[in-house]
């Protein structure tokens, strides 16, 4: 859908929370998957997901298994271990499949994981705007080539690592 210069998928009733445990990185992958097989998957939890892959509630996850987590559902994924371009994200949200946009605080020992489902380049500034299933809000931030960054849980993550289509 493009509304005002802003390209945003139509995410209603696809966004997963990752409630209160460390499930942003499956929370991530049942919201694009809902996405992309809704018609299958429309009740897919974070949860399920983390049961699917074996992993506990709070162990956190990998591009990899971001990845393999996506196959299990169908969906063929690549990885980047960078921030993908904002051409990228333009061809992948234009092709209709969301990103994920994995981030890390500035030490690198925190990590969130965020689904990018739409962007802008309304007023000639590149943004990007992701569900974040932790605080359950779409947020827009400014797209920077050296790394974008959101605030969240009193951290400032910057968008290290991409589960990308194509």
């Amino acid at each position: 859908m493009t509304k005002g210069g802003i390209v945003l998928l139509n995410t209603s009733g696809c966004t997963v929370s990752q409630g209160n445990y460390g499930l942003c990185w499956v929370a991530s992958v049942a919201t694009t998957v809902r996405y992309l097989n809704y018609s299958k998957y429309a009740s897919l939890t974070a949860k399920q997901v983390a049961n699917k892959m074996g992993i506990g509630y709070n162990d956190g996850g990998s591009i990899s298994d971001i990845k393999n987590a996506l196959k299990k559902y169908g969906q063929t994924y690549l990885t980047s271990s960078s921030q993908l371009t904002f051409g990228k994200v333009q061809t992948n949200i234009v092709a209709q499949y969301p990103v994920i946009m994995v981030c890390y605080d500035s030490g690198n020992t925190v990590g969130h994981a965020v689904t990018c489902i739409g962007y802008t380049t309304y007023g000639g500034i590149k943004q990007v705007t992701f569900w974040n299933s932790g605080n359950k809000k779409v947020t827009t931030v400014e797209y920077k080539t050296l790394g974008t960054k959101f605030s969240y849980a009193g951290y400032s993550f910057i968008w290290k690592k991409s589960v990308y289509h194509s």
